[in-house]
């Protein structure tokens, strides 16, 4: 039985194609964008979707490859009606780069905003104490655990940098203006926090990064996170590889 074009494809990029035949594949490549299009994608398919989903989109277009009876259905190569290398017709088209493409961008997981997004956790506030406090701070912290992020915002901002939770204030104010969707009015007050001393420093540094990355400021992000990774000691340097990772996928170049 005649090998399908996936299964070149596989065996190729896996080595596994002997002289001859790894000379024909090549030859074809050269004459054809279409194919070394394949070639490329081919790895991301095992990537982006489970196995079981791979299987399921191989069958389904394997299907439409044997079910086809009229030439029109695929493009060949050279224009060779049993050329082995058929090139993905309408179901790759659709299912891997219409499906692939609407799912992992256009939801936003891989926009600067979505990858900033999706790394953002809110800071644990702690257990208060002193239930006689009526501070303004104390209710813009149990605003803050109430997720209640307006209030929250507006009692921080009565805080005065008399006051002993002054930074504190401002830290958890700017973490409840990023939770609003208001990245940019929070990026200043952490970056004064980044180039303090003491507990809130570190984490300031990787919410302003995210807070940058949020707001469209990418390169100022990247120069960040790239501090913040490159300090093995940095609480958050496994957290900042990770999204400089994510900035560098083939689907966030896509945005």
């Amino acid at each position: 039985m005649e090998k399908n074009y996936f299964e070149w494809i596989e065996d190729y990029l896996s080595g596994n194609l002997n002289n001859s035949d790894k000379t024909e594949f090549e030859s074809e490549m050269e004459n054809s964008t279409e194919l070394r299009e394949q070639v490329a994608l081919f790895p991301l398919a095992g990537k982006m979707v489970e196995e079981h989903q791979a299987h399921e989109l191989f069958d389904l277009v394997g299907k439409i490859k044997n079910e086809e009876q009229d030439e029109t259905k695929v493009v060949s190569i050279n224009n060779k009606p049993k050329n082995k290398f058929r090139i993905f017709a309408l179901a790759a088209s659709v299912v891997l780069i219409l499906g692939f493409f609407f799912t992992f961008y256009q939801t936003g997981q891989y926009s600067d905003s979505g990858i900033a997004n999706s790394n953002f956790e809110l800071y644990d506030a702690g257990v208060l104490l002193g239930d006689g406090d009526d501070s303004n701070y104390r209710k813009g912290i149990i605003a803050y655990q109430k997720k209640d992020f307006t209030t929250a915002v507006s009692e921080f901002n009565k805080v005065t940098p008399s006051d002993s939770d002054f930074s504190s204030a401002q830290f958890y104010g700017s973490l409840s203006l990023m939770t609003l969707g208001n990245p940019q009015l929070a990026i200043p007050t952490l970056e004064n926090l980044s180039n303090s001393t003491g507990p809130l420093q570190e984490p300031a540094e990787w919410y302003r990064a995210l807070a940058l990355l949020d707001a469209g400021e990418r390169d100022k992000a990247i120069s960040a996170l790239e501090n913040i990774a490159n300090n093995s000691d940095h609480f958050y340097a496994g957290k900042a590889k990770e999204v400089l990772e994510d900035l560098g996928s083939f689907w966030n170049g896509w945005r």
